[in-house]
């Protein structure tokens, strides 16, 4: 009787002691969720070591001591791919930022990897010794053309398939901090290593937000980390929102298809990775792209020299592509290239942001006085019609949807009217 009661003792004392155990557990995970902000970013998080197999370094000495993570806001299907949503207290004041790493933790391996064996001959290395050792080969060995001989991934053609010597200058140009009008070795490494995990901080820099593009502001680069401003919830929060606060989205996406198409840089932008998570409603009520990454350009300058008919229309559906396939008319880069495929943005964004009825798309369950003008429209904004083609079609579209709308109103007004 006495060994049983000393049994069932350490039994309670057992359970108490887990009981304690994961009392702490609790309290300590949501101490980092409530006070995550506390928790500073630093040399570890930016990986500014293994430099310049970065991104670049230009906002280092600006986030010092400035950056605070708060993983309590992140989405955690966004951080498996390295994105965090930050505060930087810059010296005009306080801002929401994220942090982007560009790429899945694989990806950044197999990069890691590459390099090592490109510098070391072995797969598994330290890389920051690597970069070390590149850098001291470099500069025993300068090349007599560095635009020649730059670093793996710095071919411009593979990365950005319609290249004109345009863009090739913007690109370089962006890189080029000591403005000596070419590339040294650390600055094509540093272009090299972006182009190879994820072109998006070259796509914002080419089209800035402060000259009307509609993308968020990019900031700069600490090691292995971008800093772009903080976009706001993705328009995924918004699907089964109000009739207007809908339309007005609506008219955002309209507008920025017409705007990336048609511009006076004389830049043909197409988004060929449309989706919900993808685009954003700014805090000041700005639908943005958040996800540069897939963004194709073709020079329009290029295309007129060419001479090519740029107005030409050639997505004609195959008969046996299922109308309830968002996919269907998958672009070809090359056409694009000649000027062609010019509706691919008004293609995307019908059918995959606003029509199809009833799949969860902005323009679900029009009133019943619109819904016979509205379906007209996006069918013919969606697929091939001769006698009324997309850039009409999107161009009614937009017109009518307009009119859904209060008269006058700014963006603020809006954002208070529909939030």
């Amino acid at each position: 009787m006495p060994l049983r009661r000393c049994k069932r003792r350490r039994l309670f004392i057992c359970v108490g002691l887990i009981a304690v155990s994961l009392v702490f557990l609790i309290k300590d995970t949501l101490f980092v969720s409530l006070f995550a902000s506390s928790f500073l970013a630093d040399e570890f998080f930016f990986q500014s070591n293994v430099c310049p197999a970065c991104y670049g370094t230009s906002l280092c000495k600006q986030l010092e001591g400035r950056l605070w993570i708060a993983p309590y806001l992140t989405d955690p299907r966004a951080s498996m791919k390295g994105v965090r949503y930050a505060e930087w207290d810059r010296q005009e004041g306080k801002v929401k930022v994220v942090t982007k790493n560009l790429g899945y933790a694989a990806e950044i391996k197999n990069f890691d990897e590459a390099l090592c064996l490109r510098v070391t001959g072995e797969r598994q290395c330290a890389v920051h010794e690597a970069v070390k050792l590149f850098k001291i080969k470099s500069s025993e060995q300068i090349p007599s053309n560095l635009m020649q001989s730059l670093t793996v991934g710095l071919n411009l053609s593979d990365h950005f398939h319609c290249m004109s010597d345009r863009l090739k200058r913007k690109i370089i140009g962006l890189y080029d901090t000591d403005r000596d009008g070419s590339l040294n070795v650390e600055e094509s490494q540093i272009l090299a290593t972006t182009l190879q995990v994820n072109r998006e901080p070259i796509i914002l820099q080419l089209f800035p937000q402060d000259e009307g593009w509609p993308f968020p502001q990019y900031y700069g680069a600490c090691g292995r980390t971008i800093i772009a401003e903080y976009g706001g919830r993705t328009l995924e929060s918004y699907m089964k929102k109000s009739w207007e606060f809908r339309v007005w989205l609506s008219v955002q996406l309209l507008q920025i298809a017409f705007l990336l198409t048609d511009n006076s840089h004389d830049w043909a932008l197409y988004l060929t990775d449309i989706r919900p998570a993808n685009f954003a409603l700014s805090e000041n009520g700005q639908v943005l792209v958040i996800d540069a990454e897939h963004v194709e350009i073709v020079d329009m300058q290029e295309v007129d020299r060419k001479q090519v008919l740029s107005d030409l229309e050639l997505k004609q559906e195959d008969p046996e592509c299922s109308r309830n396939h968002v996919r269907c008319g998958i672009h070809s880069s090359d056409l694009m290239c000649l000027g062609y495929e010019r509706d691919l943005n008004f293609i995307y964004i019908c059918r995959i942001m606003l029509g199809f009825s009833g799949y969860g798309r902005l323009l679900d369950n029009p009133p019943v006085h619109a819904k016979n003008t509205i379906e007209s429209l996006l069918m013919d904004c969606m697929y091939y019609n001769r006698h009324r083609r997309r850039r009409q079609a999107a161009a009614e579209l937009l017109h009518y949807l307009v009119t859904f709308l209060p008269e006058g109103p700014d963006q603020d007004d809006l954002m208070q009217k529909y939030s």
